[in-house]
C-alpha cells in the first residue's frame, strides 16, 4: 500500500537535486499542514498579533467550502488569491476591532444568542437546534464559547461598519429634491430591433460561406492540445488512521486547553458621561446611597443600555476595553469603580453585579471532537511525509512507476488546448511548461489544494492546425446571417 514504499537509488547527485527541489515545495507550499509554528502570529497589528493558526483554521475551513462549491473549477489561481484575500480581511477586522473597542461599543449576550438562533444552518424542523449547532462546531473545531466570542467581535465590527456608511447627512432642500425625484413618473415610448428577428429574411449560399472561411482562414485555427498522464495524491488516499488511545487524546487535550475554556465573565453596569465634572458628581451621589439605575438612566449617554440602568451584561477581557477591563476585572460584586476615562473624552462609572467563573470543559465532553482532531492531524501528517517521497519519485521514474510504487491510479486527461478551463490552471500551466511538453519530462509536483497534489507528463499531442470548413460551417453561416440581419436593420 501507500507505506510500502521502495527505496530507490539513482546516485548522490539525483537525490542532491531532489532535495534542493523538495525543500523549497515543503517550506513554501505544505504550510497547512504544519499545526505549530515557531512564530505564531502571521501578522501584527497595532502591537497584536494574529494567531497563525486561527489563520490556518479558518482558512482550511473556506478552502473546502471553495472546493465544494467550484469543483474542478477550482485552482491554483484561486487558493492563492483566498489565502491573500483573508489575511487582509483578518487584519482590516482587527482594526475595526481596535476602532470599536476605543469607541467602547458592546455587543451584548442576547444580540449573540439571537443572531445564532436566527442561523438557517443551526435550524432543525424550524427550530433551532442545540445538537445541531454543537455538532457543526465541532466540525469546524469551534468551541462553542470561542464561536460566540468571534460571533461577538463580529457584530461589534459591524455596528462600526452601519454607523459609518449611515453616517452621511443631508439637507432638508436635498431630501426635499429627492422626494421629488421619487415620486416622479414618466411615460416613454421605445422601438427595440432585434437582430435575430430578421435573420430568417436572409439567405446565404454555399459559396459565400466558402468565399469568407477562405478570406479569414486564420480566424479558425485551432491551437496545439494536449493529452496528458497523471498521479494524484490527496488526504483522501490516506489510510483511515488507527484510533488514538486515551494517553494520546489526553496529550492532545492539554495541549489545546484553551479551545475548551469558557473564560471568566463579568457582569457590569456603567453610567458613561462626557463631562468629567459630571461623572465626579454622580459617584459622588452613589456614594451618598443613590440609585445607580436611575442615575444611569438619566444621566447616561449609552442610549443602549441606559433604561435598563446601564446594564451591559455578561462580557469577558477584551470585549469593551482596556480601560474599563481594568476597573472591572478588579472589583468584587457590589462595588462601584472610580471614573474611569476612555481615549475619546468619555467617562465610566462602572458597578460589578455578577461574576461566572472560567470554566474549562472536561476531557469527556470533548472526547468526540479530540478524536476527530487528532485523526485529521494524523491523516495530514502522512500525507505531509509521504509527499517528499512521492516528489522524489516522480522526478526519477515514469509515472506508471510512480502510480504503481504509491497504490495509486494512473489517469489520463481528454486532449485540452493551452489556457483551457476543463483544468485546473495550474495542472493546464505545467502540461504546456518547457520541461514538460517540449523535454517530455514529468511535472513538478503541483498543489491544486491543500490537500490535493498532482503530477503528470504528456500523453500525446496534436499540433496547432487549420480547421477544415466542414468543422466550422455552421458558425461562418450564423455570422454571415447575422451581418446581413444589421443591414436590413
Amino acid at each position: 500500500m501507500l507505506s510500502a514504499i521502495r527505496n530507490k537509488s539513482k546516485g548522490w547527485v539525483a537525490y542532491l537535486v531532489v532535495g534542493f527541489i523538495t525543500i523549497p515545495f515543503a517550506l513554501f507550499g505544505i504550510q497547512d499542514y504544519v499545526s505549530g509554528s515557531a512564530n505564531n502570529s502571521i501578522a501584527t497589528v497595532n502591537g497584536e498579533d494574529i494567531d497563525i493558526n486561527v489563520y490556518y483554521q479558518e482558512l482550511n475551513t473556506q478552502q473546502r467550502n471553495l472546493q465544494q462549491q467550484l469543483g474542478a473549477a477550482y485552482s491554483q489561481e484561486i487558493d492563492t488569491a483566498l489565502k491573500q484575500t483573508l489575511l487582509d480581511s483578518m487584519i482590516n477586522e482587527k482594526l475595526i476591532e481596535d476602532f470599536a473597542i476605543s469607541l467602547d461599543i458592546v455587543t451584548l449576550d442576547d444580540e449573540v444568542r439571537s443572531v445564532i438562533e436566527m442561523n438557517q444552518a443551526f435550524i432543525v424542523d424550524g427550530k433551532f437546534s442545540e445538537d445541531r449547532y454543537s455538532q457543526l462546531l465541532r466540525l469546524n473545531s469551534y468551541s462553542p464559547a470561542g464561536y460566540e466570542v468571534a460571533q461577538s467581535k463580529a457584530l461589534t465590527r459591524d455596528q462600526i461598519k452601519r454607523n459609518l456608511s449611515g453616517s452621511a447627512f443631508m439637507s432638508s432642500t436635498q431630501i426635499k429634491q429627492l422626494n421629488d425625484l421619487a415620486s416622479q413618473e414618466r411615460e416613454v415610448s421605445y422601438i427595440a430591433l432585434n437582430t435575430s428577428d430578421y435573420e430568417s429574411q436572409v439567405s446565404v449560399s454555399k459559396s459565400e460561406i466558402s468565399d469568407y472561411f477562405n478570406e479569414n482562414r486564420s480566424n479558425f485555427i485551432e491551437g496545439q492540445k494536449v493529452k496528458v498522464d497523471f498521479v494524484e495524491l490527496s488526504l483522501g488516499d490516506m489510510e483511515e488512521p488507527a484510533m488514538p488511545d486515551e494517553e494520546t487524546l489526553q496529550s492532545l487535550y492539554d495541549d489545546n486547553t484553551e479551545l475548551y475554556t469558557n473564560p471568566e465573565r463579568r457582569r457590569t453596569q456603567h453610567i458613561l458621561v462626557e463631562s468629567e465634572d459630571l461623572a465626579k458628581d454622580l459617584l459622588e451621589q452613589i456614594n451618598e446611597g443613590a440609585d445607580f439605575d436611575e442615575l444611569a438612566n438619566a444621566h447616561s449617554v449609552d442610549t443602549s443600555t441606559n433604561e435598563e440602568g446601564g446594564d451591559l451584561g455578561f462580557n469577558e477581557k477584551g470585549l469593551i476595553g482596556v480601560e474599563f477591563d481594568e476597573a472591572a476585572f478588579s472589583m468584587n460584586i457590589g462595588d462601584v469603580s472610580e471614573v474611569v476615562s476612555t481615549d475619546y473624552g468619555y467617562f465610566h462609572i462602572i458597578k460589578l453585579t455578577d461574576i461566572e467563573v472560567e470554566t474549562v470543559q472536561s476531557f469527556d465532553d470533548v472526547t468526540d471532537q479530540l478524536v476527530v482532531l487528532n485523526k485529521n492531524n494524523v491523516s495530514k501528517k502522512m500525507l505531509f511525509d509521504l509527499l517528499e517521497e512521492f516528489t522524489s519519485l516522480a522526478y526519477e521514474e515514469s509515472l506508471d512507476m510512480v502510480a504503481d510504487q504509491f497504490g495509486l491510479e494512473l489517469q489520463t486527461s481528454n486532449y485540452f488546448a493551452n489556457g483551457s478551463k476543463d483544468y485546473d490552471d495550474a495542472f493546464v500551466s505545467a502540461a504546456f511548461s518547457e520541461a514538460v511538453i517540449v523535454d517530455g519530462e514529468n511535472s513538478e509536483v503541483i498543489e491544486l489544494s491543500a490537500e490535493k497534489f498532482v503530477v503528470l507528463a504528456v500523453s500525446s499531442a496534436q499540433p496547432e492546425r487549420e480547421k477544415e470548413l466542414d468543422e466550422v460551417e455552421d458558425l461562418v453561416e450564423s455570422m454571415l446571417s447575422n451581418i446581413a440581419a444589421k443591414k436590413i436593420d
